[in-house]
């Protein structure tokens, strides 16, 4: 479905610019000030984590017509799921004062990494755009 589609790409490049903000502050400045406002906004921040996995679901169950079920749109829905996961994993660590073993290292390749995740989707989301038909995007 081409609504599965706009959005796949929209919440792709948001997503991966608001987790690449830092990487971006001094070109982007509002990127910066973008996140801050949706960490202020927890209703908000929580229902976009919801769209993004929502979406990344539908994008594998969905197909656009003249598309390869499933493995024709898989980058741009595993994608999904990763800023879902990231975004859900950083309120999370926003808000719980929980720690443990699980929690640093589920830090250290994800939060740690969050720019390059970003940039990675910003990086698909334009492709998919471009390419729509090429197996995988």
């Amino acid at each position: 479905m081409v609504q599965f589609y706009v959005l796949a790409i929209l919440l792709n490049f948001i997503g991966g610019a608001l987790l690449a903000a830092d990487y971006f502050e001094e070109r982007f400045p509002i990127l910066v000030q973008m996140r801050k406002g949706l960490e202020d906004r927890p209703g908000l921040r929580v229902s976009l984590i919801i769209l993004t996995v929502l979406v990344g679901i539908f994008k594998l169950l969905t197909v656009t017509s003249g598309d390869v079920p499933v493995v024709g749109d898989l980058l741009p829905a595993i994608s999904l799921f990763l800023l879902g996961f990231i975004q859900a994993l950083d309120y999370y660590i926003q808000k719980s004062d929980v720690g443990g073993e699980g929690r640093e290292h589920l830090e250290k390749i994800f939060i740690a990494n969050q720019s390059v995740f970003g940039v990675a989707a910003m990086v698909i989301a334009v492709l998919h755009f471009l390419f729509p038909a090429v197996l995988f995007l």
